[in-house]
Parts: C-alpha cells; structure tokens; sequence
C-alpha cells in the first residue's frame, strides 16, 4: 500500500513538472523572447520609407519596386533589404552612391546619421546591374 502511493506520488510530480516545463517552454518561444524575425509585410508602407531612409546614404527614389525587407534580431540584429528601379533611375541611383572603402564593388551604407546617430556597425550595398536591384546589408556586433 506504500509503494502504491509514492509511485502515485511520483507521477503526479512527473506530471505536473512536464507540464511546468511546457509551459515555460510555450512562453519563451511565443514572446519573442529568443529573437524577432519580420518580413516587408510586417512593416506599414511609412516603417517601410523610414527603413530606407534611415539606412540608405541616397535618397531612395518613389519609383522602386519589389521592396524586400528581412529583419532579424537577438542581442544584436541584421537587416537586409532590396529593392528594384526602373533603367533611368537605377544608374543615376548607383551612380550618387559612396564606394565602400574595404569592399571593392560595393557601395557604403549608412553608419552615423547626420546628427551623429548610430545606425549600424555595418553596412554594405551591392547593385544588380541585370535585375537592376540595389541590395543592402547592415548589421551590429
């Protein structure tokens, strides 16, 4: 009668630790709580332009299209966005943009912004000249 009862005792405290551990399990991995990850279509159109307008040293012009946006974040983030321009625009887009002093080929993101905010410890673009699509990767460390 003993042993039944602290075998009875011992799974319903197996039980209710599963059970504990699930739970804290669903809430970790439900909050965000190990990381954010977003797509263009969680950003509204104006996030949208303020992205581009934070990160790109030109001003991206209204005509781009197939905007992409990838966002990932932990302790530190990476973001990578891309978008397509029609003929005209793209070269004399690509042609404003800073060369990046230790990428050759490649163009400079933004870093600092005018007022001396922080933006990214890098960033790099690199164009497309085919697909005509101007490609940015910023991230910190």
């Amino acid at each position: 009668m003993k042993g039944r009862k602290w075998v009875s005792l011992g799974a319903v405290g197996t039980l209710v630790t599963c059970l504990g551990c699930s739970g804290v399990l669903w809430s970790v991995f439900s909050s965000g709580f190990l990381g954010t990850d977003k797509d263009t279509d969680d950003f509204t159109p104006q996030q949208q332009r303020r992205l581009l307008d934070k990160h790109f040293p030109v001003q991206v012009p209204p005509s781009a299209t197939d905007l992409r946006i990838r966002y990932q974040a932990f302790q530190d983030w990476r973001l990578d966005i891309s978008f397509t321009l029609p003929p005209g625009d793209f070269e004399a887009y690509v042609a404003e943009l800073p060369l990046h002093p230790q990428e050759p080929g490649s163009y400079a993101g933004r870093l600092v912004l005018g007022d001396g905010g922080f933006v990214a410890d890098a960033s790099t673009i690199t164009v497309d000249p085919e697909a005509r699509r101007v490609k940015l990767h910023a991230f910190t460390w």
